[in-house]
């Protein structure tokens, strides 16, 4: 069995979703498991409508542009009335959702409630498109079968019950394509929890982990790995292979390409993940696996960076108990450091800026802490640079911070 991941730009319309058929049938010999993503914006307009729910606004422009945006996908696909009930249905459940929110509640908990509804939109979609092709699939809620905790927006794998979960679903299946939601979970009140932002590579690898696949396929809008993002440097190259070492790297600094956390339940198993355009599914892609691969100089960039460095109030130095306070703290906070840096008096963390964790963290810490801070930064990692390339990416810029070690570069600046 083999599992295949499509995201948000592989179906963000009718013909995206109609590739997705084609590639399919490529395939037709084999058992898939397919893992589909939200289309297209899904998952931030729903984010938009929370946040407007959250403020005591009304979200009503918002929510019926996202209907009438899926409705007209499944109007443009020819999908039966059955199909349109359907979406009707979810967007029904979706203002019942919206309207049973309490304010003095976790906002995590209602975040995760609502924007899983992108996922259950775009496979019901998906699932009828594949039925009226003629093509025989089997539509599974993703919570029921990926098993979390309750650490809603970053769940954790509950992977004993999860394994069990797949393996009875395979083994009861006689079904060629298994259809289910990426970047979904449940708690074991079934409540809906989220593996991270961006989460639905996660579950692809969470999939093939537990059921032993024989690969895994994520279809993207790339021609595979490449040594940039094409929508920030022109010039980049593709990488033909990748060892798991060396894509986790990439993920660790910020590589969009692939969730952060796909690659060690992969790695375990030594399962391939292969990342392939969607455009040209006969194309070679780039393979992930055990074996080396190449050393191209790679550039991750990775934006809405924070910086935040703690001073000693008495002016000591910082010392491991000072150290031990704040990544304490951080973990707390379920902040995830993307560099660190420590001098004589004072230590310096950067992360991905969210309003509400920055927030806890520097109250926890500004009773024993002097606090500095930056905004609005942009942290450049670049993995196998040669000299010239430091030249070049210091060049016209106002940094704050740089660090280097024999094979990794990093510069962050305003």
């Amino acid at each position: 069995m083999i599992v295949f991941k499509f995201g948000g730009a592989s179906v963000k319309d009718a013909d995206g979703i109609r590739n997705l058929a084609n590639i399919l049938t490529l395939y037709a010999d084999k058992k898939i498991i397919c893992v589909v993503s939200a289309m297209g914006k899904t998952t931030n307009a729903l984010e938009q409508i929370l946040s407007k729910v959250w403020a005591n606004e009304n979200p009503f422009e918002f929510i019926e542009h996202l209907k009438n945006y899926h409705l007209q996908t499944a109007m443009e696909l020819e999908l039966d009335i059955d199909a349109i009930i359907e979406l009707n249905e979810i967007f029904d459940r979706l203002n019942d959702q919206l309207n049973a929110i309490d304010r003095t509640g976790s906002f995590d908990f209602y975040y995760d409630q609502i924007v899983s509804y992108g996922e259950l939109l775009s496979t019901t979609i998906v699932h009828h498109f594949l039925l009226e092709s003629q093509c025989d699939n089997w539509l599974v809620h993703a919570k029921d079968l990926i098993r979390t905790n309750n650490l809603y927006r970053d769940a954790e794998v509950n992977w004993a019950l999860t394994q069990a979960n797949l393996q009875k679903l395979v083994q009861g299946n006689a079904v060629n394509i298994i259809l289910t939601q990426g970047f979904i979970g449940g708690d074991e009140n079934g409540n809906c929890t989220t593996l991270g932002r961006e989460g639905s590579d996660f579950t692809a690898a969470i999939i093939a982990h537990c059921i032993d696949a024989e690969s895994v396929s994520i279809w993207k809008d790339v021609p595979g790995v490449l040594t940039a993002d094409p929508r920030i440097m022109k010039e980049t190259q593709k990488f033909e292979q990748i060892s798991y070492q060396d894509a986790a790297e990439m993920t660790y600094y910020g590589a969009v390409v692939i969730h952060p956390k796909t690659i060690l339940p992969l790695s375990q198993k030594g399962i391939p993940l292969h990342v392939k355009p969607f455009l040209q599914p006969e194309a070679s892609g780039t393979v992930i696996s055990q074996h080396k691969g190449q050393a191209l100089p790679t550039y991750i960039f990775k934006f809405n960076q924070t910086l935040i460095s703690f001073a000693t109030r008495d002016f000591s130095f910082i010392h491991e108990k000072n150290l031990s306070d704040i990544l304490q703290e951080l973990s707390n906070c379920h902040i995830h450091a993307n560099l660190m840096q420590n001098s004589a008096t004072s230590f310096s963390v950067i992360f991905d800026y969210r309003k509400d964790k920055f927030e806890q963290l520097t109250q926890a810490l500004q009773e024993h802490f002097s606090i500095k801070y930056n905004h609005e930064l942009t942290l450049l990692t670049i993995k196998n640079y040669l000299e010239e390339n430091v030249a070049l990416a210091k060049e016209n810029k106002e940094f704050l911070i740089e660090q280097k070690t024999r094979n990794t570069f990093q510069l962050l600046y305003k």
